[in-house]
């Protein structure tokens, strides 16, 4: 009753890797169709008739890109959901089994109890840039992998491992040139990249990898991102889920920090008088302050700070 008084439609939809499931509420209809970028745009140009307050999606390891693709092309007023948030939710309610017709209603639910910050869709040029930059942490990945294979094998099999490692490298490049160039078509992620890469020691890897894990850089506070990432000095978390800006960090925004540590020891201003050690363990604050004085940007003082204050955990 309260979902008609309100006038709110909310249309969850259920990710597959065969079929998209429907559930429109509160008049409770249900469909399914195929996943594909065709009956996307078709059944997203049927929703926006109904004039939804919001059209709710999982992200499910980029199947839901169809529809959102489709979505942005016709308007409508979409917020992608962190799975594990949604499901959540249907226990907190009671609901146990789990279905894709049910998974579907329980989506529609969330948005009508929870009403989510509406998601703002990348533009097409920059959903590939990031999807470049994801194929390229895939191929790091792979090569690390064949790296590893390399040093464990016996000779005799290591012929055909170096020029799968080759090749892999060889794309690698091939991504970098083709990054560059769309990269500096965007002026958005063009003075992203400008700003981290004139940090002493900040490198193509460590920018390209923040520009995919982190893209909120430039958009929150210090405290924020750091509370973001995970190495905020204070007690107080703070999620994507609660900036409704996607989701938590991973173990590739965590070697990112590991780099981060590695361009703070690099630094000869933190090796004078052979005091590093003393100066992370009892000053972590007094060297962000001392990043700051030597005008080094700003998401990169909070890495900083972020790794100081790992190093002197681990330290005590």
């Amino acid at each position: 009753m309260n979902a008609f008084q309100n006038n709110e439609i909310n249309v969850g939809i259920d990710t597959g890797q065969a079929q998209l499931d429907f559930n429109i509420r509160p008049t409770g209809e249900s469909f399914s169709i195929p996943n594909t970028a065709e009956q996307a745009l078709i059944t997203a140009k049927r929703l926006a008739g109904l004039k939804p307050t919001r059209v709710l999606i999982e992200a499910t390891g980029r199947l839901e890109n169809n529809f959102v693709q489709a979505a942005r092309k016709v308007g409508l007023p979409l917020v992608v959901c962190n799975p594990s948030q949604v499901r959540d939710f249907a226990k907190s309610t009671g609901r146990v089994a789990k279905t894709d017709k049910l998974d579907a209603q329980d989506i529609a639910h969330f948005g009508e109890a929870l009403k989510p910050r509406l998601t703002i869709l990348k533009s097409a040029r920059l959903q590939q840039i990031s999807d470049l930059i994801a194929v390229r942490t895939q191929c790091l990945d792979m090569s690390t992998m064949q790296k590893n294979r390399l040093t464990r094998m016996p000779k005799a099999v290591q012929s055909p491992i170096k020029r799968i490692l080759k090749s892999i490298q060889d794309e690698v490049k091939k991504i970098d040139q083709k990054l560059d160039t769309l990269i500096s078509k965007c002026p958005e992620w063009s003075a992203k990249r400008d700003l981290l890469m004139s940090a002493k020691g900040v490198g193509r890897v460590l920018t390209f990898t923040l520009l995919s894990e982190l893209p909120e850089l430039g958009q929150l506070n210090r405290k924020q991102i750091a509370a973001l990432v995970g190495v905020a000095p204070d007690r107080t978390p703070i999620n994507r889920a609660t900036l409704n800006v996607g989701f938590p960090y991973n173990q590739t925004l965590r070697r990112s920090q590991y780099e981060a540590q590695a361009l703070y020891r690099r630094t000869d201003h933190f090796d004078s008088q052979g005091s590093r050690g003393r100066y992370i363990s009892a000053r972590p604050c007094q060297a962000t302050r001392d990043c700051r004085e030597h005008d080094l940007p700003l998401e990169v003082q909070v890495w900083w700070h972020g790794s100081l204050r790992s190093e002197a955990v681990t330290r005590a």
